[in-house]
């Protein structure tokens, strides 16, 4: 979140003659007497204006046309040149009588068909990372199809390899940080904290946890209120819907709706207090790994 810097101001004035001073001194008293609330006067509550930011994300021309999907096959699973850009040339990635699996700085050894089994589960931190990026940086587009406008016009087979190496930047130590830090943050926090980001012009992942799985999403935009706020969110499991995430500011609960759940089934998320949301900027992906520490699956 940006910081205030707050500066002393000083002003250097000519000293007034007693005519002037004396005149100032009577016109303060009429204007503090005017201004000043007699002693047990109500006084109006302030209410916030509500508020809105929205980063012109469309989820029918900048989301994928096609839904997050599992399974694994050897055109689609993370490779050894995936692993290569990922840590920047600095992975030592190979097969032997053990599988699949790179030997990285500090003698880190990424078990690569591990990591593919949990690719195999599903892929939308990689789309939503994917579309953020390709709407930010829209030259990109041509480097998955050239006469591709935005997301929406590529196919699941042109983006695969892409969505796969967005999604493996989650092994980065900066981004299980930032997850873990923001986590523990209440809704209220999460909604402050993803309407700054969006008021900054700075995109930002949502990820949502219950007991068994984790999911993620997009904020797109923001609205505040006095009570809650409104988020809607490009969701990888739905394409071309725009589920809304409300917190409730007094009492700290939040739902998503709609929300699709592992099995498919569209219904609604909800929950109270900190531990089931985490925002990390996608400004923190990056190609270039340098990575002594790996964040366990």
């Amino acid at each position: 979140m940006a910081k205030n810097a707050i500066s002393d101001t000083r002003a250097t004035m000519r000293k007034p003659n007693w005519v002037k001073h004396l005149a100032g001194i009577v016109l303060g008293l009429i204007a503090l007497s005017i201004i000043t609330p007699r002693v047990g006067a109500t006084q109006a509550p302030t209410v916030l204006a509500a508020q809105h930011v929205n980063t012109g994300f469309t989820v029918a021309r900048n989301g994928f046309s096609f839904p997050n999907w599992g399974g694994l096959t050897d055109q689609n699973a993370l490779a050894f040149k995936q692993m290569g850009l990922l840590f920047a040339g600095s992975a030592n990635c190979h097969t032997d009588s053990l599988g699949a699996h790179c030997d990285v700085r500090g003698g880190v050894r990424v078990d690569l068909d591990h990591i593919n089994l949990h690719l195999s589960q599903g892929r939308c931190e990689g789309m939503v990372i994917l579309a953020a990026r390709l709407f930010k940086h829209p030259a990109n587009l041509a480097l998955i199809r050239k006469n591709a406008q935005n997301a929406s016009q590529l196919t699941q087979d042109e983006a695969e390899h892409q969505i796969a190496f967005w999604w493996a930047t989650q092994l980065s130590p900066t981004i299980g940080l930032e997850s873990l830090r923001t986590v523990g943050f209440q809704p209220t926090e999460i909604g402050r904290l993803i309407f700054d980001s969006l008021s900054r012009k700075e995109m930002v992942s949502l990820g949502v946890y219950t007991e068994t799985s984790g999911h993620t999403v997009l904020p797109i935009s923001v609205d505040e209120t006095e009570t809650q706020f409104v988020v809607r969110l490009y969701d990888p499991n739905q394409p071309r819907v725009v589920p809304k995430l409300v917190i409730d500011k007094a009492t700290q609960n939040w739902k998503i709706t709609p929300y699709v759940a592992a099995s498919g089934t569209s219904r609604s998320i909800s929950g109270n207090g900190p531990g089931r949301l985490d925002i990390v900027p996608i400004s923190l992906r990056s190609r270039i790994g340098n990575w002594s520490l790996l964040v366990d699956f």
